[in-house]
């Protein structure tokens, strides 16, 4: 979920990388006064879904059904093909409906880009024991993998919103900041949940290491088969097998 292009990428390698530095000590305190409960992690996104739960939960309302349904058609129309109009035409609501709660179609890009965001985020962390870093990390990649595997347009179309030459083109600075830190900000906690569990690497800097397991938890759900052999719960164990391996980590201990 961090950008389907090699642009993408390597823009969130920079922003997590001053995200590692500038939170390192003071985050890596911070898990260790909260174990118990995960939810603590999800204040460090400056996310508007995450100040209002209720756009997150199940079912989400229309609001939140609009803001879906905003990704998938600006990534699939485009951005500037698609008028207010087809997305309300999409929902079942008259235009001037959707213009009660936001005044621009660039004001619902923002929100359907902050929605997704936040819904992603609350699914993988909300609700997850942090007793243990390691059963943290393989709990949050398990669900990262089944996410993308079980919902492939939302996360493609996703991906093709956050792109920085179209974030730049359309969006304000402090909006294209505030997606590209949350995503760093998961970064950043990857990489520490693994500074818990296996310490350094001599020979792998701390920030590749974390966007390597990143990676594969999150590619693994684009190549999944709804057909295919296995499923995305199936696929998910695999792939956790897998990140056990290249961390040096029995795979057994999942068992």
């Amino acid at each position: 979920m961090a950008g389907g292009s090699l642009t993408v990428r390597f823009g969130m390698a920079v922003v997590a990388k001053k995200v590692s530095k500038r939170k390192a000590t003071g985050a890596q305190e911070d898990a260790t006064a909260h174990r118990g409960t995960a939810d603590h992690y999800l204040e460090r996104f400056e996310l508007a879904g995450l100040r209002n739960r209720d756009l997150v939960m199940p079912g989400g309302g229309t609001r939140g059904r609009l803001l879906s349904e905003a990704v998938k058609l600006f990534a699939e129309m485009g951005y500037d093909a698609c008028s207010v109009r087809d997305l309300a035409k999409q929902v079942g609501l008259g235009a001037p409906a959707i213009y009660n709660h936001y005044s621009s179609k660039r004001e619902i890009l923002v929100a359907a880009v902050d929605h997704i965001l936040s819904e992603f985020f609350y699914h993988l962390i909300s609700g997850q024991s942090a007793d243990d870093p390691e059963s943290l990390l393989f709990g949050i990649l398990r669900r990262h993998t089944i996410w993308a595997a079980s919902r492939q347009p939302i996360a493609k179309a996703f991906d093709a919103l956050v792109n920085p030459a179209f974030m730049h083109r359309v969006m304000k600075d402090h909006e294209r900041a505030r997606f590209t830190t949350a995503i760093a900000e998961y970064i950043a906690i990857i990489r520490e949940l693994l500074d818990e569990i296996v310490g350094p690497d001599k020979e792998v800097e701390r920030y590749s290491r974390a966007y390597a397991v990143h990676e594969m938890a999150d590619r693994a759900g684009w190549w999944f088969d709804p057909d295919g052999p296995v499923t995305a719960e199936e696929l998910a164990d695999q792939t956790g097998i897998l990140i056990r391996r290249m961390i040096g980590l029995n795979p057994t201990a999942a068992s």
